[in-house]
C-alpha cells in the first residue's frame, strides 16, 4: 500500500491535494456505527475465526495481484487459523538475501465490499512492519490507475518513529495520479498504548457519498469523497515492510512466533436494506 511519504515523518500528520476528497478534522467523541437504517451481516465477509484451517469459500491465503512490499513477500504458509484466531505470522528466510522478510497476507476471494459498514478486531504484532486492515480495487488493466484505497495501517514497534507505534494511519487513495494524491491522517490510541498493546476494533463505513472511520467504535474521522469512490473492492488483512519506519532485525524476526504475530479476532460486514440503501453501480 502506497501513502504520502512525508506523512510518514510527521508524528500525528497530515498532508492534502486540492482535489482530493476533503476531510472533517480529528471527531473526539463515541458515535455508534450504523446509526440510521437496517442493516444485515454480509456471511461472505464475515469470520469468526473458530476453526482449524482459512475458509476457501471466502477467503484467498495470499493477494490476487501483489507479492508483498519488498524486501518482504507474502508467503501463504505464513497465514494459519488456530486457538479462535486468524494469524498473520512475520518470519525470516534465509535463503532469499533481497526478499528476506516472508510476511502474510488475507484477501476477500472476490472484489465484493460495496457499500456498507465493515470491522475487525485485531492486535499487531510487535514488530518494526505493518499489521494492516484494508480495502482495494485492482486496478484498471488498460489505464492501470483507476484503482481506490482504504487503510488501516498500524506499525508494531516502529524502530525510526515510536510515536507512529501509538497511532493508526488512516490513509485514502483515489484517481489518475493514485499514491501521490492521498490524505492521511493519524489517530493517537493514548500516550501508553500501541497497537501491539490490546486488541482494537477498526471500522469502515464506506458510502457514496462519506467514508467513516471508526476505532473501537468511536468515529475518528469522516471524509467527503467528492465521487471517485464507486467501485467494489477487495478486504485485506497483512504485514509488510514499512522501510521509511526501520526494519526489524533478523533476531527479532526469530522471536517466539507469539510476538511476531498478527491476531485478527473477527471481522464483521453488514450491508443497509431499508430504503435509504446504496448500492455501486444502481
Amino acid at each position: 500500500m502506497q501513502f504520502c511519504l512525508l506523512c510518514a515523518a510527521l508524528a500525528f500528520g497530515s498532508c492534502t491535494k486540492d482535489d482530493g476528497p476533503s476531510s472533517q478534522s480529528l471527531i473526539d467523541s463515541r458515535t455508534k456505527p450504523m446509526q440510521e437504517g437496517t442493516w444485515e451481516m454480509i456471511p461472505e465477509l464475515s469470520d469468526e475465526f473458530d476453526g482449524t484451517s482459512l475458509n476457501s469459500d471466502k477467503w484467498l491465503d495470499y493477494h490476487p495481484y501483489w507479492a508483498g512490499r519488498s524486501p518482504s513477500k507474502f508467503v501463504r504458509e505464513n497465514v494459519k487459523v488456530e486457538d479462535g484466531y486468524l494469524k498473520l505470522v512475520a518470519s525470516y528466510d534465509p535463503d532469499d538475501y533481497e526478499l528476506w522478510i516472508n510476511s502474510a497476507c488475507v484477501s476477500s476471494k472476490e472484489e465484493s465490499c460495496d457499500y456498507g459498514y465493515y470491522e475487525a478486531r485485531i492486535k499487531v504484532h510487535g514488530l518494526s512492519l505493518s499489521g494492516s486492515f484494508w480495502f482495494q480495487n485492482e486496478a484498471d488493466p488498460e489505464t492501470n490507475y483507476d484503482q481506490l484505497e482504504i487503510d488501516y495501517e498500524n506499525v508494531g514497534d516502529s524502530k525510526l518513529y515510536q510515536q507512529h507505534s501509538y497511532a493508526s494511519m488512516i490513509t485514502l487513495h483515489w484517481g489518475e495520479n493514485w499514491g501521490a494524491n492521498s490524505y492521511t491522517v493519524w489517530d493517537p490510541y493514548g500516550e501508553d498504548r500501541k497497537c501491539s498493546d490490546d486488541f482494537f476494533i477498526y471500522g469502515v463505513e464506506y458510502g457514496r457519498d462519506e467514508i467513516k472511520m471508526f476505532i473501537n467504535n468511536r468515529l475518528v474521522k469522516v471524509y467527503d469523497t467528492q465521487g471517485p469512490f464507486e467501485h467494489k473492492m477487495y478486504m485485506f488483512f497483512d504485514i509488510e515492510a514499512f522501510d521509511w519506519e526501520g526494519l526489524p532485525t533478523v533476531d527479532e524476526l526469530n522471536w517466539p512466533e507469539e510476538k511476531r504475530t498478527m491476531y485478527v479476532d473477527w471481522v464483521r460486514s453488514y450491508r443497509r436494506v431499508d430504503a435509504g440503501a446504496q448500492t455501486i453501480g444502481q
